[in-house]
């Protein structure tokens, strides 16, 4: 099998991986950005983990590797710039999987992070492990997007749902996710 190619493969952006090789001793980092493009304050919930099952069945085919489970790795995200930002540090311990990191994000603002990351075993040439990182809204955004719309209709009649005038508002949306993939895969000798 050969190795995933990102810069051969025109399509690769498409899959939103990104492919790292771990230092001798195990030890990996990916740095990424998280953000809110929302008009308003937005909590998030920062999440690595191991990614399972049919998505990684589905992930070798695509970075054309074998894939080793991810028993025994410790994860942590860190603000980039931690000495600079207020965000609460965990302690990370060996064999912790999935890392969450809680973030508040003041409005169209983004905020650089980095996933780190220590493999219990070395990844041979070949093979790879995976994991998710993904940004999740902390708590129901379409529910609080909705009270927002209610208390503005008792404002606005224009609003009102009585009168069955009821428009959208552009600048109250429920804050958005989404996520990205890592691979590790083996050092070539």
């Amino acid at each position: 099998m050969s190795p995933p190619n990102p810069l051969g493969d025109r399509h690769w952006a498409q899959r939103n991986l990104h492919v790292v090789t771990p230092t001798a001793g195990g030890k990996f980092h990916l740095s990424f950005n998280v953000g809110n493009a929302t008009r308003r304050q937005a909590a998030y919930t920062v999440r690595a983990q191991p990614v399972r099952g049919r998505a990684l069945e589905f992930l070798a085919r695509q970075v054309g590797a074998v894939p080793l489970p991810a028993d025994g790795v410790a994860l942590a995200i860190r603000p980039t710039l931690a000495s600079l930002l207020d965000i609460p540090r965990r302690r990370v311990e060996r064999g912790d999987t999935v890392f969450e990191l809680p973030v508040t994000l003041k409005p169209r603002r983004r905020l650089a992070l980095t996933l780190q990351g220590q493999l219990a075993r070395p990844v041979a040439p070949g093979h790879f492990v995976a994991f998710e990182v993904a940004q999740i809204p902390a708590g129901d955004g379409e529910q609080d997007a909705g009270r927002e719309r209610d208390s503005d209709a008792a404002r606005d009649p224009e609003r009102d749902p009585a009168r069955g005038r009821v428009r959208p508002r552009r600048d109250v949306a429920p804050p958005a996710g989404g996520s990205l993939g890592v691979v590790v895969v083996g050092r070539r000798a």
